[in-house]
Protein backbone atom coordinates (compact mmCIF):
# COMPACT_ATOMS: atom_id res chain seq x y z
CA UNK A 1 0.00 0.00 0.00
CA UNK A 2 3.13 2.34 1.15
CA UNK A 3 4.17 2.42 -2.75
CA UNK A 4 0.79 3.31 -4.39
CA UNK A 5 0.64 5.54 -2.36
CA UNK A 6 3.85 7.41 -3.09
CA UNK A 7 3.14 7.28 -6.43
CA UNK A 8 0.27 10.14 -5.52
CA UNK A 9 3.07 12.13 -3.57
CA UNK A 10 4.10 14.96 -5.94
CA UNK A 11 -0.40 15.56 -7.03
CA UNK A 12 -2.90 17.71 -6.34
CA UNK A 13 -6.12 16.73 -4.80
CA UNK A 14 -7.45 17.31 -8.41
CA UNK A 15 -5.33 15.42 -9.77
CA UNK A 16 -6.31 12.42 -7.36
CA UNK A 17 -10.12 12.75 -8.29
CA UNK A 18 -9.33 12.99 -11.93
CA UNK A 19 -7.98 9.46 -11.26
CA UNK A 20 -10.40 8.20 -9.01
CA UNK A 21 -13.26 9.21 -11.46
CA UNK A 22 -11.02 7.68 -14.49
CA UNK A 23 -10.49 4.42 -12.89
CA UNK A 24 -12.85 1.81 -12.20
CA UNK A 25 -14.90 2.17 -9.06
CA UNK A 26 -13.97 -1.23 -7.54
CA UNK A 27 -10.24 -1.04 -9.00
CA UNK A 28 -7.49 -0.98 -6.44
CA UNK A 29 -5.38 1.93 -8.19
CA UNK A 30 -9.31 3.55 -7.05
CA UNK A 31 -9.40 2.52 -3.38
CA UNK A 32 -5.51 3.91 -2.99
CA UNK A 33 -6.92 7.10 -4.61
CA UNK A 34 -9.83 7.41 -2.73
CA UNK A 35 -7.87 6.44 0.31
CA UNK A 36 -5.04 9.15 -0.16
CA UNK A 37 -8.06 12.09 -1.08
CA UNK A 38 -9.34 11.25 2.01
CA UNK A 39 -6.28 11.48 4.14
CA UNK A 40 -5.53 14.93 2.68
CA UNK A 41 -9.01 15.84 2.97
CA UNK A 42 -8.48 15.50 6.61
CA UNK A 43 -4.90 16.60 7.07
CA UNK A 44 -6.44 19.94 5.22
CA UNK A 45 -9.46 19.77 8.02
CA UNK A 46 -7.11 18.92 10.99
CA UNK A 47 -4.99 22.12 9.98
CA UNK A 48 -8.51 24.25 9.42
CA UNK A 49 -9.18 23.50 13.18
CA UNK A 50 -6.06 24.52 14.40
CA UNK A 51 -6.21 27.61 12.71
CA UNK A 52 -9.47 28.03 13.83
CA UNK A 53 -8.70 27.96 17.61
CA UNK A 54 -5.72 29.88 17.30
CA UNK A 55 -8.40 32.51 15.88
CA UNK A 56 -10.63 31.88 19.10
CA UNK A 57 -7.28 32.39 21.59
CA UNK A 58 -6.13 35.90 19.43
CA UNK A 59 -9.74 36.80 19.72
CA UNK A 60 -10.08 36.85 23.33
CA UNK A 61 -6.53 38.35 23.97
CA UNK A 62 -7.83 41.27 21.54
CA UNK A 63 -11.15 41.55 23.40
CA UNK A 64 -9.05 41.23 27.29
CA UNK A 65 -6.88 44.18 25.53
CA UNK A 66 -9.99 46.20 24.48
CA UNK A 67 -11.76 45.50 28.11
CA UNK A 68 -8.86 46.67 29.97
CA UNK A 69 -8.21 50.05 27.10
CA UNK A 70 -11.76 51.12 27.88
CA UNK A 71 -11.60 50.73 31.81
CA UNK A 72 -8.42 52.89 31.57
CA UNK A 73 -9.84 55.55 29.08
CA UNK A 74 -13.28 55.71 31.68
CA UNK A 75 -10.33 56.60 34.75
CA UNK A 76 -9.11 58.93 32.52
CA UNK A 77 -12.38 60.61 31.67
CA UNK A 78 -13.51 59.96 35.23
CA UNK A 79 -10.73 61.77 36.66
CA UNK A 80 -10.24 64.77 34.43
CA UNK A 81 -14.31 65.45 34.96
CA UNK A 82 -13.15 65.22 39.13
CA UNK A 83 -10.15 68.02 38.16
CA UNK A 84 -12.65 70.37 36.24
CA UNK A 85 -14.87 69.94 39.10
CA UNK A 86 -12.14 71.00 41.71
CA UNK A 87 -11.05 73.50 39.80
CA UNK A 88 -14.21 75.17 39.00
CA UNK A 89 -15.57 74.72 42.94
CA UNK A 90 -12.77 76.27 44.77
CA UNK A 91 -12.58 79.41 41.85
CA UNK A 92 -9.34 79.01 39.91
Amino acid sequence: MVDRRASFAGKSLDEIADMMADSGSESNLAHAARTEFLLRQTQFQERAAKGAEETAKHTGRYTLYMLWSVIILTLSALSSALLNFWRFSSGR
